[in-house]
């Protein structure tokens, strides 16, 4: 009996922590929906001046002659004109243009002019060149951290004529005589022998430590370029674009330019010796490889191997992740109440990616 009640106690103590943690959930939607009807009521007693009308025409040749009297003058065309005003409409000066599919426009991005959103788009570019800022500087240091293991063993001698054909005492002999030489010998053994012989252990392990440091400089910018992505697209909404093909076109125009920038940033830094003599001042001495030589290859080469690789795979495995990500949190509400409290909640769940439609043109007219 004494278990009996005990296990009935503690059922209703865990009965009394769930009905807390529900009512605070519910108090939270509450005041979600209390915002979100304030903000409706501002917006209904606010009155804006319309900024944009979209206008549409029964006939072609309706368009061609809206189009003929109102379109925008060229700075070319108006000096030619002799410096005057194009017809206006009621006294404003129109700009006239072919409009987007009404389904693709983002009403509610509307009120915000062009520099605004040029501004909005600027800052988005400036966060994304600080994380290419962030690559250079990590591939900086790998260059010099490659340097700096290179430096450590003989890599900077020339190889005598016919080394491949001497025999291996010779070769020691060689290399007993000029450490330089050491790279002539040692890269003929596989990574076992290296490891195992007593003129290439030293020079094992710094060629160990350089390709972990390619292959971690490989990474970065691997994970950068992923980055730009979901900078751009997560920011993308925030630029408040009136259309969502103007928002998809700026998105894939800006992540071209700035992958390619990002990726070039390996050539930039391991091949320019002008970029490289900056820091001559201050101590260090960077090296430009040798384009398609053997160092170029296991440097510059590997790295940009191993990038396009990784972009292959990294677009795929963060599909794979958000898809995993929808799945989790469906079986997760289907097993935890409290997880999506109300159906809107339990709706959204269970939406896939948003569709993006392109549209024909009509015809748009906008104040100046």
């Amino acid at each position: 009996m004494l278990k009996s009640h005990n296990d009935g106690g503690k059922k209703d103590r865990e009965i009394q922590v769930l009905e807390a943690e529900f009512r605070i959930n519910v108090q939270k939607v509450d005041d979600k929906i209390k915002a979100r009807d304030s903000a409706l009521n501002n917006l209904a007693d606010r009155v804006e001046r319309p900024i944009q009308a979209y206008v549409t025409f029964n006939t072609i040749y309706g368009v061609e002659k809206a189009h003929s009297k109102f379109k925008s003058q060229s700075v070319l065309s108006y000096l030619r004109g002799g410096c005057e005003t194009p017809q206006g409409f009621h006294g404003n000066v129109l700009r006239i243009k072919a409009s987007p599919e009404p389904s693709t426009i983002a009403w509610e991005n509307l009120r915000y002019g062009p520099w605004n959103t040029f501004c909005r788009r600027l800052l988005t570019t400036c966060a994304a060149l600080l994380l290419i800022a962030l690559s250079m500087v990590i591939t900086f240091a790998a260059k010099y951290l490659q340097d700096l293991f290179t430096d450590q063993v003989g890599t900077k001698g020339v190889c005598p004529n016919n080394f491949v054909n001497m025999n291996t005492q010779t070769k020691r002999q060689y290399v007993l005589q000029d450490r330089e030489l050491t790279h002539c010998y040692c890269d003929e053994l596989s990574w076992q022998e290296r490891k195992d012989d007593d003129l290439c252990s030293k020079y094992f392990q710094a060629t160990l430590y350089v390709q972990m440091v390619t292959y971690f400089a490989s990474l970065v910018v691997l994970l950068i370029n992923a980055g730009l992505g979901a900078v751009l697209t997560r920011f993308s909404t925030f630029e408040k674009h009136h259309t969502e093909d103007s928002r998809a076109m700026s998105l894939m125009m800006r992540l071209f330019v700035l992958k390619y920038v990002n990726t070039s940033v390996v050539f930039l830094v391991n091949n320019n010796e002008r970029f490289l003599a900056i820091f001559a001042n201050y101590g260090y001495e960077g090296r430009s490889t040798d384009e398609f030589s053997t160092e170029w290859y296991n440097s510059i080469g590997v790295t940009i191997v191993l990038v396009q690789l990784g972009n292959v795979f990294m677009s795929h495995a963060i599909k794979a992740w958000q898809f995993y990500c929808h799945k989790y949190n469906i079986t997760r509400a289907a097993k935890d109440p409290l997880f999506a409290i109300t159906q809107d909640d339990l709706n959204k769940l269970h939406e896939g990616p948003p569709v993006r439609f392109a549209g024909m043109p009509t015809l748009r007219l906008k104040h100046v």
